[in-house]
């Protein structure tokens, strides 16, 4: 009698021993969905915050696009523009002899803005990165409205580490654009 009973009992606890292999595996496999699932969750909410931040970075950059922080009320004259570069070149200590040039460029509207941007270009021979990055910085030091738009070095003689500069040297007039209607106005 005792063998028929270990006889049925096998059955049994081989379905049962299934029955707990295939719940241990569905409980294995749904911990490992569980964490995949909440590691998506987390790459989506650092994914979200970086979407927002950059959504903030763009409507900064539009708002500093549309609203320059420097600007002059009219444009200067020539003689106003270098005056200034020469009390920099003093303050840099840069030699007026390696000023050889300067050429004002005609104003240039920025697109969707009411503002035009004024440019001169000067002409340097034998300058130094230090004189040239001190004259940058004293430029917009004694003049915030002012700033180096465009830097361009040429080295003619390897030999020294002097270079020829073109500096384009740039400020901001406020200049709203008038349709044709307001033309007529008194």
């Amino acid at each position: 009698m005792n063998v028929k009973r270990a006889r049925d009992r096998n059955p049994r606890s081989r379905r049962l021993s299934t029955l707990g292999a295939f719940v241990l595996v569905a409980s294995l496999f749904a911990g490992l969905q569980w964490r995949a699932l909440a590691s998506a969750e987390d790459t989506y909410r650092v994914a979200n915050a970086q979407l927002n931040q950059m959504r903030e970075d763009v409507q900064i950059i539009r708002g500093l696009r549309q609203a320059p922080v420097t600007a002059s009320s009219r444009a200067r004259t020539n003689q106003e523009l270098l005056a200034q570069v020469e009390k920099a070149l003093s303050a840099a200590g840069v030699d007026r002899a390696n000023w050889l040039d300067s050429v004002p460029q005609p104003p240039v509207q920025l697109p969707q803005s009411e503002y035009k941007t004024v440019t001169t270009r000067l002409y340097f021979e034998n300058l130094g990165i230090r004189q040239v990055a001190a004259l940058a910085h004293e430029l917009e030091r004694q003049d915030p409205t002012l700033s180096v738009a465009a830097v361009s070095l040429a080295n003619r003689r390897p030999d020294t580490s002097e270079f020829d500069v073109e500096l384009g040297v740039a400020y901001r007039v406020f200049a709203p654009q008038r349709s044709a209607g307001d033309s007529k106005r008194p």
